[in-house]
């Protein structure tokens, strides 16, 4: 096989989206929205080139890897569903999974953290006998 230089290029794509993303992050306006949509498309490009490539190396490893693979897959996708209902039925009452998947508990309990610590404040004193 001869060598199409695809590393060199896939490196000055990968340093476009990174460009255009950041770029377009920085601008925030809708000034910038000609360069999110340049981020987009190079986006949805490198979905085709990556569905392309596993077309590729499915062919090259074999069938039975192949199947070996998406069992293996499958087998996550079920372990992830029943990790998800196990959860849901072991949470306490009420709480509901935050954006960020965990779940609030304890809140506003009292333990006595401060709302804001930066490094330049005092050290405060903590009472011993409280």
């Amino acid at each position: 096989m001869r060598d199409l230089g695809w590393g060199a290029g896939s490196t000055h794509f990968l340093a476009f989206e990174l460009a255009t993303g950041l770029g377009s992050f920085l601008i925030g306006e809708s000034d910038g929205r000609w360069l999110f949509w340049f981020h987009r498309a190079g986006g949805l490009a490198l979905v085709v080139l990556l569905l392309w490539k596993a077309g590729i190396a499915v062919r090259s490893i074999g069938r039975r890897a192949t199947l070996r693979m998406l069992s293996l897959l499958a087998a996550g996708f079920v372990f992830w569903r029943v990790q998800e209902v196990l959860s849901v039925q072991a949470a306490p009452s009420g709480s509901r999974r935050r954006f960020t998947g965990s779940r609030e508990e304890a809140s506003f309990a009292g333990n006595l953290h401060p709302v804001t610590n930066s490094h330049s404040d005092p050290i405060p004193r903590v009472d011993p006998d409280r």
